[in-house]
């Protein structure tokens, strides 16, 4: 789930609340002592893991508290417990804080799905395998998706799993159904961060389907919404898990976002300045894609017709400096 961010996800991916669990019972904890102690540790991770909530829009805070969580966790053996939700949340910190333990989040989740019948908690575990398997292979997400999605009812979880879906079937060159799940995703997305990251991600399947103006006006609306993330303003992209499956996706988009942004330029310079910003990120883009990448050819097209609108932004320039100087 690796590339500039996440998630999260992030950018990013919000999940629904967990699902209360019924409390074990005084005389339960008494006959297990394991329970108690399961049961003190989740309350501790919880109280921290609250501040991932109350860092909204804060996504530098958000992931330090995700960290903070996971080092009290280990520090705690709480990994040893068996209890679901402890389990549970320790999954969600993992997928959320994607530091490449994707793998272990899933086989927690996994265990909390061997031993419920299916319903909510069963759900929410099911939801981490599904952004777990998103972050390896898009026919594994797309069978988990399949599963879990027609019993999601929580919005947030909705807006992941789709996301997750039309990374997965952009990754497999499905490119209307990926831009279909992307438009799917936005009326639920309760976060701006996850609502811009579903317009950048609906924009880049648009301009590959050969809508460009459509495309374009998704990326103005992205760009209105999206965070600012260590202070710029497409920084949001740069977060780790963003297009899970190829993340040289998200220098494609910058450069589209910014490709977008030359005409609405304040004048030359600032119309240079992001023209230049438009030709790095197709370059980075095509020195990151694989050479199979079925998408280079049309980087390489945009790289090439930009390149004498920024010739000309570059010499206009200095004329506009001197003019505004007198």
């Amino acid at each position: 789930m690796h590339a500039r961010r996440v998630a999260t996800l992030a950018a990013a991916v919000a999940l629904a609340a967990p699902p209360a669990l019924a409390a074990p019972t005084l005389w339960e904890r008494a006959r297990d002592p394991q329970t108690a102690r399961a049961e003190r540790a989740l309350r501790r991770l919880e109280r921290i893991f609250d501040g991932v909530v109350q860092a909204e829009g804060d996504l530098q805070m958000m992931q330090d508290f995700r960290l903070g969580t996971l080092a009290i966790a280990e520090m705690s053996g709480a990994h040893a417990f068996t209890h679901p939700r402890l389990r549970l949340l320790l999954a969600r910190v993992l997928i959320e804080a994607d530091i490449g333990r994707e793998a272990q989040a899933a086989e927690l989740a996994r265990a909390v799905l061997d031993r419920l019948a299916p319903g909510e908690v069963w759900l929410e575990a099911e939801a981490r395998v599904v952004l777990a398997a998103a972050a390896k292979e898009p026919d594994a997400a797309l069978r988990e998706i399949a599963r879990a999605l027609p019993l999601a009812w929580h919005p947030g979880t909705r807006s992941a799993l789709l996301r997750r879906r039309a990374d997965a079937r952009m990754a497999r060159g499905e490119v209307l159904a990926s831009a279909s799940d992307y438009r799917a995703a936005l009326p639920t997305s309760g976060f701006a961060a996850e609502s811009a990251l579903a317009r950048f991600g609906l924009a880049v399947a648009l301009e590959r389907s050969g809508n460009l103006p459509a495309a374009l006006e998704e990326l103005r609306l992205a760009r209105l919404v999206a965070p600012r993330v260590h202070g710029a303003e497409l920084g949001v992209l740069s977060l780790p898990g963003v297009f899970a499956f190829r993340p040289w996706d998200a220098h494609y988009a910058i450069a589209l976002a910014e490709l977008s942004a030359i005409d609405g330029a304040a004048d030359a310079s600032a119309a240079a300045l992001t023209c230049e910003k438009a030709m790095a990120g197709f370059q980075e883009y095509l020195g990151a894609a694989p050479p199979s990448d079925p998408w280079i050819p049309a980087a390489r097209v945009h790289l090439e017709a930009i390149k004498p609108t920024c010739r000309e932004m570059r010499e206009r320039a200095p004329r506009d400096e001197d003019e505004s100087e007198e």
